[in-house]
């Protein structure tokens, strides 16, 4: 393989430079609505892929985790927790790394439960 195909495809996974104006119009109550959506759609679109990549290098299999990508941005956009990113405190990445970190742990914790019949 050509090192400019690895190069690309190893930078596919890459969490990308956060444009903040993009994450605070999402969570913005005065941004008008079609904006806000556009900008967390955006922001999925843009995350996906860095999201689902991590989870695949912590071990996840291909399917679990794509299941859990999907249920951790059904999770942010629910809860509205992107609108508690801060840049003062922080890059983005390092926002949703942690957010992540704590629904997958929340989610293995629920998948114990149920094997344990409760």
């Amino acid at each position: 393989m050509p090192a400019t195909v690895a190069t690309e495809t190893t930078r596919q996974g890459l969490f990308t430079s956060t444009r903040w104006t993009m994450v605070l119009d999402a969570g913005e109550s005065q941004t008008p609505p079609d904006e806000a959506l556009r900008a967390l759609s955006e922001l999925c679109r843009i995350y996906w892929r860095p999201i689902f990549l991590f989870l695949r290098r912590q071990g996840s299999n291909p399917d679990d985790a794509q299941d859990l990508t999907q249920g951790f941005f059904a999770h942010l956009i629910e809860s509205r927790a992107y609108a508690r990113a801060d840049p003062d405190k922080g890059r983005f990445r390092s926002f949703l790394l942690g957010a992540l970190k704590h629904f997958v742990a929340h989610a293995r914790a629920h998948d114990r439960t149920q094997k344990r019949g409760g």
